[in-house]
């Protein structure tokens, strides 16, 4: 059984802005829960990096503002995902707090971080993160 990502050849489960079917590059739709579905992997791990990038550029660009805007509260995010979600980023790129700005030029390692946690299952998300996760 394959996760959502896997499905739509969305690593990190971006949502295009407005809801557009053809706003990244090999972009081929969206599906009924309005996640980008790609013609393959790389462009959606290209896709990937482009979001983690414009989000920077917009000053969102510590784990506590990424994901305050990346996985918003509401029926798709628990508030005990999203707190995971922050203390897999943080502890990832061996930050100190959720409140710390990402390192200069980490968008590839950012984007392996959310592709392994959005590739999990929901139960897996809300688990607590193990020590050197």
């Amino acid at each position: 059984m394959s996760t959502l990502s896997e499905y739509n050849n969305n690593p990190g489960n971006i949502k295009p802005p407005g809801g557009k079917a053809d706003f990244y590059e090999g972009q081929i739709g969206v599906d009924d829960n309005g996640f980008a579905v790609f013609v393959n992997r790389d462009f959606g791990r290209k896709a990937l990096i482009q979001d983690i990038r414009a989000k920077q550029q917009k000053g969102v660009n510590t784990p506590h503002t990424f994901i305050d805007r990346y996985a918003p509260a509401g029926k798709e995010n628990t508030e005990e995902a999203r707190d995971n979600y922050k203390l897999t980023l943080t502890a990832g790129l061996g930050l100190k707090g959720t409140n710390e700005q990402f390192p200069p030029g980490s968008e590839e390692k950012l984007a392996d971080l959310i592709t392994q946690f959005e590739g999990q299952s929901q139960a897996a998300q809300s688990a607590e993160p193990k020590p050197g996760d």
